[in-house]
């Protein structure tokens, strides 16, 4: 029989009823408490590694390392180049073919290549990079051997054919990387005037296996990146020293995928030029495409082979696993704007790299103005008969200009004149990199414009053509912008242009008259006040929005 709420119940039954009502509550809660934990504690886990995009970039290493190495999440590049590529020649796909009878071997047994650029032509070889894999240099012969194999006819094996190289859309198939009096990629861009087996490069082909299968004794191979390359700027053009001919290495490893900073660079076939000037370019610049010194091939390779300890007397053989040739193409000439046409990346790239290899922030921008201008009222440019030792291409009023610019701006901005050969690389670029605007004759005084800082403005002055049929491409009797095929892909300053309208803008640099030298080589200008003010002004006015 059920109690009623009078009937009395022993005394300790009252005592115990609510502790154990508490020891069930406290239960309940600790419980409660370590699901909550638990839950917590797995949802964490899931997300850091089903999900580890969603990590951020400054989780702690040592919580990292904490989870099982599938789980970790992969630590983000802090300067990531949206060009860097992990692919090479060496990792590319290798499959036996299907009428091969046996296994793959482990390792080629010959050479190979890949290109970009024109396949089409056996003239295309003026734009084509390719990488070619296993290829081999005999030291002694100085020739450069492609080892290959004939390819069997299944149905006859006694027929053999020559592997193929490209195909030409009026010859036809080809198979061989030499073409009359050139090979299969230009060295140097002199093959726009004349070709040569000096000035362009394409192995023989040999049908062979690798030396290092048949006569390991006497073959050394070298497995970092290597290059053939050529300078061709005799006259130490900074434009086409750096934006050309070293730049060329920099932009072909990015295009071919195979991007290093070891680059080992071999001159060939000439030795490398010593002059004063191009060694100051080289050594300012080539550091920051890569952290070996370009080299010359001949004596580069004598010393690898004598540290190798093969004799010469062996007929040593050098084999390269990946030789970069190639890619060289003019970036300043008006028929050849096309070749700058998706390169911007590339160019900021580079401008980057050379900025920070000299320890300046290449996205600082300046915080006042400051005028620079370049002065060659002193520079001499010898070797040209039309200019004798002349100013050439200079501002021939240049202290009327620096008269003006003080009068109208000098009260908010800073006005220099520069002489840039006076000047180390480095004190160079910190100039350049502080200037808010920036005047200067076209040629190679204006190649230090990219390194302008972001929103800076050039007003570069133009050339009047006074040559009918030139070599440039340009039309006779309009005002010429020399550089803006290359000007035009850099976004990040703004161009203006002092066009030349007449002979009345212009003035012989030499003992020659006006009407006897070459307007595009052999004049200074003569700049009009009120124009030079208004793009000025347009500049600062840009500078403000």
């Amino acid at each position: 029989m059920f109690g009623t709420p009078s009937s009395p119940l022993p005394q300790s039954s009252i005592r115990a009823e609510p502790s154990l009502r508490n020891v069930r509550q406290q239960r309940r809660l600790v419980l409660g408490l370590v699901g909550f934990l638990l839950t917590i504690t797995g949802l964490v886990w899931w997300m850091r590694s089903g999900r580890s995009d969603n990590v951020p970039s400054n989780t702690p290493t040592a919580t990292l390392s904490k989870l099982p190495s599938k789980l970790k999440p992969s630590t983000p590049n802090p300067n990531p180049d949206p060009y860097q590529s992990s692919s090479s020649p060496s990792t590319r796909l290798r499959l036996a073919s299907p009428l091969r009878k046996g296994k793959l071997p482990k390792t080629p047994e010959h050479s190979h290549f890949s290109c970009l650029g024109n396949d089409n032509s056996i003239e295309g070889f003026r734009e084509r990079i390719c990488v070619f894999s296993n290829v081999c240099y005999r030291y002694n012969e100085d020739k450069w051997i492609y080892h290959s194999k004939k390819l069997v006819n299944p149905d006859n094996p006694n027929q053999f054919k020559d592997p193929t190289t490209l195909f030409d859309s009026k010859y036809g198939e080809r198979t061989s990387f030499i073409e009359g009096d050139h090979g299969f990629v230009a060295l140097h861009q002199t093959t726009d005037w004349w070709v040569n087996r000096e000035n362009t490069w394409g192995p023989e082909i040999e049908f062979s296996s690798l030396p290092i299968h048949t006569s390991p004794a006497n073959t050394l191979t070298l497995s970092p990146l290597h290059s053939v390359f050529a300078f061709w700027a005799d006259d130490d053009n900074l434009g086409h020293l750096l934006w050309e001919e070293m730049a060329t290495l920099f932009y072909s490893m990015h295009r071919m995928s195979v991007t290093t900073d070891s680059l080992v660079a071999m001159h060939y076939p000439e030795p490398l030029p010593e002059r004063k000037l191009a060694l100051k370019f080289r050594n300012a610049f080539f550091p920051a495409i890569s952290s070996h010194p370009p080299v010359n091939l001949r004596e580069y390779l004598h010393t690898k082979i004598s540290e190798s300890h093969i004799s010469a007397s062996q007929n040593p053989t050098v084999c390269f696993e990946n030789l970069l040739v190639g890619g060289n193409m003019r970036r300043f000439l008006h028929p050849y704007a096309w070749h700058n046409h998706g390169h911007e990346p590339l160019f900021k790239s580079l401008r980057s790299k050379i900025l920070l290899h000299h320890s300046i922030n290449p996205d600082e921008t300046p915080t006042t103005h400051h005028i620079l201008i370049t002065n060659k009222t002193e520079t001499n440019f010898k070797g040209d008969n039309s200019v004798h030792g002349s100013r050439k291409r200079a501002i021939a009023n240049l202290d009327t200009l620096v008269a003006f610019l003080k009068e109208r701006y000098g009260h908010s901005a800073k006005i220099t004149t520069i002489e840039w050969q006076k000047h180390s690389i480095k004190e160079q670029l910190d100039i350049i990199h502080s200037a808010t605007l920036f005047i200067t004759p076209p040629g190679g005084v204006s190649m230090l414009l990219p390194f302008l800082p972001n929103g800076a403005t050039a007003i570069v002055i133009d050339y009047l053509e006074n040559e009918p049929n030139n070599l440039w491409g340009t039309p006779h009797g309009e005002s010429i912008s020399m550089e803006a095929p290359f000007w035009n892909h850099w976004p990040h300053v703004r161009k203006l242009y002092y066009q030349i309208r007449s002979a009345e803008d212009l003035v012989s640099d030499s003992e020659k008259p006006l009407e006897e030298v070459s307007w595009r080589e052999g004049v200074s200008y003569v700049l009009d006040m009120a124009r030079v003010g208004a793009l000025v002004d347009q500049a600062f006015d840009d500078m403000e929005n």
